[in-house]
């Protein structure tokens, strides 16, 4: 009998200015071991590691981007439409609209996000919506 070849993770980042939601997103992540978690909160720099990776390890580049709208000086729909730019023909990426306020998420998709997912927070410090959207991928996926 062949040995299962474990695959490899799920890269997902989290560009968000709050350290709060970044971490109720890493606790939501947490419970998911397909996925791998990487938290930016200064959008800057999450677009240099992306155009970075982009250059040098497209296997480095994240599946899944989760993208708040308000970043501080710069917007998230602003980061979404550099990301779209710099997006390898050959890579997946979903970028989720992921900010508190719905027009923010909106604004993201119309720069070029996929979806927007809730961003909210239960008792236990983790996002219930954001569990479901990754099940949902995970159910996606060929076996």
């Amino acid at each position: 009998m062949i040995p299962a070849v474990p695959r490899p993770a799920i890269p997902l980042w989290c560009i968000d200015d709050s350290s709060e939601h970044q971490s109720t997103a890493e606790a939501t992540v947490a419970l998911m071991p397909r996925f791998s978690f990487a938290g930016y909160i200064d959008a800057e720099e999450a677009i240099e590691a992306y155009a970075r990776s982009a250059r040098l390890s497209l296997a480095d580049l994240p599946r899944i981007v989760l993208m708040d709208f308000y970043l501080g000086e710069v917007r998230g729909d602003a980061v979404t439409a550099t990301l779209r730019e710099l997006q390898p023909a050959t890579s997946r990426l979903t970028i989720v609209g992921y900010s508190s306020v719905a027009a923010g998420s909106e604004r993201i998709i119309a720069a070029g996000g996929d979806i927007v997912v809730r961003k909210h927070r239960d008792g236990e410090g983790r996002n219930p919506s954001l569990l479901r959207f990754l099940q949902d991928v995970l159910s996606a996926e060929p076996p």
